[in-house]
């Protein structure tokens, strides 16, 4: 009887534990090559959870570094990268900076073309960019608020039904 009752007690630790063994960070990185978007999702979970922080943001960067889009992005991530990684070398962290301002230099190179002026000051192009990452917040939040009001009538819809 106490054998059966140790399985029981067992099967429910294991069901309740959800996927043990499971690292949203190892499953990242192993699918960077195979699917970058569910590998992004996988790393973006590591780095909510705290599983190899710094590594996940550097994994997350690679992949950033790849979509135009995301430059800033990857760029961010090298940041949080430097700022949580505590054992590198002097070598390491130089190699990153000079990742940042490969980096920088390129999104700089695409505002300058978007824009259609040679914008050299750096306050200026930091202006820009803000002013440019405040119209996607504009545009985000209006996709946002027709989201909500689509899920609010349909849920009025199904509580009157009902």
């Amino acid at each position: 009887m106490k054998k059966e009752l140790c399985i029981a007690a067992l099967c429910v630790i294991f069901c309740s534990c959800g996927k043990i063994g499971y690292s949203p960070f190892k499953t990242g990185v192993e699918m960077m090559e195979s699917d970058p978007e569910e590998a992004e999702h996988h790393l973006m979970q590591a780095v909510l959870d705290g599983d190899n922080l710094p590594r996940a943001h550097y994994y997350l960067a690679i992949l950033c570094e790849k979509e135009p889009d995301k430059s800033m992005l990857a760029v961010w991530h090298l940041r949080q990268y430097l700022a949580t990684a505590k054992e590198l070398s002097d070598n390491d962290i130089s190699e990153v900076e000079e990742w940042i301002q490969r980096l920088e230099r390129k999104i700089s190179i695409a505002i300058n073309r978007r824009l259609g002026e040679n914008i050299s000051d750096e306050t200026t192009l930091r202006l820009k960019l803000l002013e440019e990452h405040a119209v996607r917040q504009k545009l985000w939040i209006q996709e946002l608020t027709k989201e909500n009001i689509k899920l609010r009538n349909a849920l009025a819809e199904q509580q009157s039904k009902e």
